[in-house]
């Protein structure tokens, strides 16, 4: 065998082993990308999981038969019959939801959770929000700039569908 003859083996042998590294290179971005598809999706689902568990938290806020009380009578009452004290109670029930409202507003934006889920929440805002004593709250609230514009945009972008809170 000559060196001519060896030279060609070794090519083909380099040639062999270049096409098994393209095919192992291949296999390997295929699997991570899966890999990167579930993380997505397991990352969506816990945030998705923490919006709703966040709403549900604020909800038993709620539980207190006073301010149970408080807060329907906030639903059908002109600013002008809640009190001061009422009033400053009131304040940190909707600054809270609409806080946490802004924060899934973001994760909206980001990808981050689900269009169905947030549609649902930007539409009880809105249907809160067409109550009077919680419009005027609003009126106040969102110049303290303790919202994002986008977020401010998006919630009053459309009117309330009149629909129960």
């Amino acid at each position: 065998m000559n060196w001519d003859a060896v030279g060609a083996i070794a090519e083909l042998l380099a040639a062999i082993g270049a096409l098994a590294a393209l095919i192992y290179l291949a296999l390997q971005l295929r699997h991570n990308t899966e890999a990167l598809r579930k993380s997505e999706l397991a990352a969506r689902s816990a945030t998705s999981f923490q919006g709703a568990h966040s709403w549900a938290e604020l909800n038993t806020a709620i539980l207190d038969p006073e301010f149970a009380m408080l807060t329907a009578k906030s639903m059908d009452s002109p600013p002008s019959e809640i009190n001061d004290h009422e009033s400053a109670r009131l304040n940190f029930l909707g600054r809270s939801a609409m806080e946490r409202l802004d924060a899934l507003h973001y994760l909206y934006r980001n990808k981050q959770l689900e269009e169905e889920l947030w549609k649902v929440r930007i539409t009880w805002a809105r249907r809160f929000l067409d109550r009077p004593y919680w419009r005027s709250w609003w009126d106040l609230e969102r110049e303290t700039s303790n919202y994002s514009p986008s977020f401010i945009l998006e919630l009053e972008s459309e009117p309330s569908d009149g629909g129960p809170v």
